[in-house]
């Protein structure tokens, strides 16, 4: 998350006429009622995306298509102005996220099988 923070820089003052939604803008938003949980919506290679995470959970992330952010003027979002190649780019770090996390997962479920945990209890 570290990287993508350097991709997107400073948040950008908008409008309430501002369409956040166009592909030159990510939205970043905590996700009311639902501790630590936050979306980011962005396109990417001319495709919407919005990838959910949590920061205290243990459920994996989602990156799906489309996005739901039509107008500024959330106050507990954060606006970006962003190019296209960082655009590509943050899509790509997501996507490694969610492989390393998927991966990280597998290992853990093969040693909990392995060293036969419940017959330990």
């Amino acid at each position: 998350m570290d990287k993508i923070r350097t991709l997107l820089g400073n948040p950008v003052q908008v409008t309430s006429k501002t369409n956040v939604a166009s592909a030159k803008y990510v939205v970043s938003t905590d996700i009311a009622n639902n501790h630590g949980a936050h979306k980011i919506e962005f396109t990417a290679k001319g495709q919407d995306y919005t990838y959910f995470y949590n920061i205290y959970g243990s459920e994996l992330p989602k990156l799906q298509t489309g996005r739901s952010t039509a107008k500024s003027g959330y106050s507990d979002s954060s606006v970006y102005a962003v190019d296209a190649k960082s655009s590509a780019e943050i899509l790509s770090l997501l996507e490694s996220n969610i492989d390393v996390l998927l991966k990280a997962k597998k290992i853990a479920e093969r040693f909990y099988k392995s060293e036969n945990i419940d017959a330990a209890k």
